[in-house]
């Protein structure tokens, strides 16, 4: 990497985080990448706890909108001043490592957009199905995006982040990015997150989800539903990562056939609501 290091703006889309936001941000200002050369921005939705107050404390902007993430996201990237863009989520940790790792292979190699491993992280029988999952979609092309870290020029050109979409958004910007031509690559360091919803709060988020998924199946043209069909080719292509534990791939079964009856029972009402 050369000397002239480029100003990278990390936005962070919040909604009552006050049990996360101290982490999050404390690992962006544990980088090993020059704290003034780190433009961050927090985009509140209305928080009804102490995720403003305790951001505040921080060298950050903070900004109130809503009502979703993608509209906060999209409006953070506008307000935001870097070469580079990353976007993660107040439940996230970053690896000291990775925005020294990201920023230098873009530069050095070209790279236009980079994918940012995901690690579940966390304790209890449910949350480790749930990494039995998360670990099954490392390193596969259509469960994996490079929706996180990008040239700002990438992110304007594509359009950025579709505002009216709520589910399926990351892999969204993803597809635009790669059918786009633009080089994508993918970084070692891992962003750490955790997943504090209990069973059922799961199931009633994929209800949620399911109501508003009719518009990404729509504009996926196929992609969606390879992505979000109970079957998918990273559980085929890692079968045998469930082989070494079938206690927790029992589980997982479990909890997708519910989580999948969710979101079905929340598609058909969007469906008969049309």
């Amino acid at each position: 990497m050369n000397g002239h290091l480029p100003l990278v703006s990390i936005i962070i889309p919040t909604r009552n985080e006050e049990r996360n936001i101290v982490r999050c941000l404390n690992s962006i200002f544990r980088q090993d990448y020059p704290q003034e050369l780190l433009e961050v921005i927090v985009v509140d939705n209305y928080s009804e706890d102490r995720t403003v107050e305790l951001a505040q404390k921080y060298d950050v902007a903070v900004y109130l909108m809503g009502p979703e993430r993608n509209i906060q996201r999209d409006y953070g990237a506008q307000q935001s001043n870097g070469s580079y863009l990353m976007f993660i989520d107040a439940d996230m940790e970053l690896e000291s490592s990775l925005i020294k790792e990201a920023v230098t292979k873009c530069e050095n190699e070209g790279y236009d957009a980079l994918i940012l491993p995901l690690a579940l992280e966390g304790e209890g029988f449910w949350t480790e199905c749930v990494k039995l999952e998360k670990e099954s979609f490392l390193n596969d092309d259509m469960m994996e995006a490079p929706n996180r870290f990008m040239k700002r020029e990438v992110y304007t050109a594509v359009g950025g982040y579709d505002r009216t979409l709520i589910v399926g958004e990351d892999f969204d910007l993803g597809d635009r990015i790669k059918e786009r031509g633009y080089k994508v690559g993918r970084v070692t360091s891992f962003v750490r997150y955790r997943d504090t919803r209990t069973f059922w709060q799961m199931v009633k988020k994929h209800y949620y989800y399911g109501k508003e998924m009719k518009k990404y199946l729509r504009k996926s043209k196929g992609k969606g539903v390879k992505r979000f069909f109970i079957i998918r080719q990273a559980y085929i292509k890692n079968i045998h990562l469930f082989a070494r534990d079938p206690v927790h791939s029992a589980g997982l079964v479990i909890m997708k056939c519910i989580q999948y009856l969710a979101a079905s029972v929340g598609l058909a009402r969007s469906m008969l609501m049309r």
